[in-house]
């Protein structure tokens, strides 16, 4: 396989940093990967030109990015002026990437509190934000992130599929498979193999109990949790999944950035897949 080990910038970016973009290069000699996926944040909004200038100058080898996490739940609260806001950040996000190389990006299409409580609303929108996207010639990657109401992601990406045929692609992230304790589902999911829709994978492991979401937001590394990682892997190796897999793993321990631990993650996903 030849598949390609990227590192979200999302692993080792956070509070504990204060979100501080200059290490995407100064990390980069230490982190033994194929490329990055670049996590956008929302200070893009207040300093649009600073953000993206640090990014572009870092240099390295970005090849998705995942668009900022508060579109989907900003969407998702259905108020006055969501939509409009949510196209502007949007687009936003497109032309940072595309400022970075990058062609298609890791889509929340629900998120946050409300998340799917009006799901309907969000899948109509969809079609706006791909036709937006594929104006910029950029491909939309929708993620199974956690739902509140169906508890059942793989059911809303059946309905856009339903919905948008081929203009819908997929992030297949394990850490969500195992939240809702869909693993049965995905192992049985043929369609999502017949139709190519996988077009990338997250990786990070999960301790908890099925829905416990306070144990949610914790990107454990690869051992630290409860996934079966060697059927997963094996998995989507028979399937003849080819394309970017990103490690989500969070390396922040205490004060620190453990570039050892991404490259644990790193290591163990390529020896995996040959």
């Amino acid at each position: 396989m030849n598949n390609k080990i990227l590192v979200s910038t999302g692993a080792y970016l956070g509070k504990v940093n204060n979100f501080d973009h200059s290490l995407i290069k100064k990390l980069s000699s230490r982190i033994y990967c194929d490329g990055y996926e670049l996590m956008i944040y929302k200070m893009l909004y207040d300093d649009e030109r600073s953000y993206s200038k640090t990014i572009v100058e870092s240099g390295v080898n970005f090849h998705t990015v995942h668009l900022d996490k508060l579109l989907g739940d900003y969407l998702s609260r259905n108020k006055d002026g969501d939509k409009e806001f949510v196209l502007s950040c949007f687009e936003k996000n497109i032309l940072l990437a595309k400022k970075i190389g990058v062609n298609k990006g890791v889509l929340h299409l629900w998120g946050g509190l409300p998340s799917d409580q009006n799901i309907s609303v969000n899948i109509d929108f969809f079609d706006n934000l791909y036709n937006l996207a594929k104006s910029h010639s950029f491909l939309l990657m929708v993620e199974n992130i956690p739902c509140n109401k169906s508890y059942n992601p793989f059911q809303h990406w059946e309905t856009l599929y339903k919905e948008y045929g081929d203009k819908v692609r997929f992030t297949l992230d394990t850490r969500f498979i195992e939240f809702h304790g869909l693993w049965d589902y995905f192992y049985n999911a043929d369609w999502l193999w017949q139709n190519n829709l996988i077009e990338h994978v997250h990786i990070s492991d999960y301790k908890g109990n099925v829905n416990q979401w306070e144990c949610l937001h914790k990107a454990l590394p690869i051992g630290q949790g409860q996934i079966d990682f060697i059927r997963f892997l094996k998995h989507i190796v028979s399937k003849g999944y080819k394309n970017a897999i990103t490690i989500e793993c969070s390396a922040r321990v205490d004060n620190r950035i453990d570039t050892d631990l991404l490259n644990h993650c790193i290591h163990y996903v390529r020896e995996s897949i040959k």
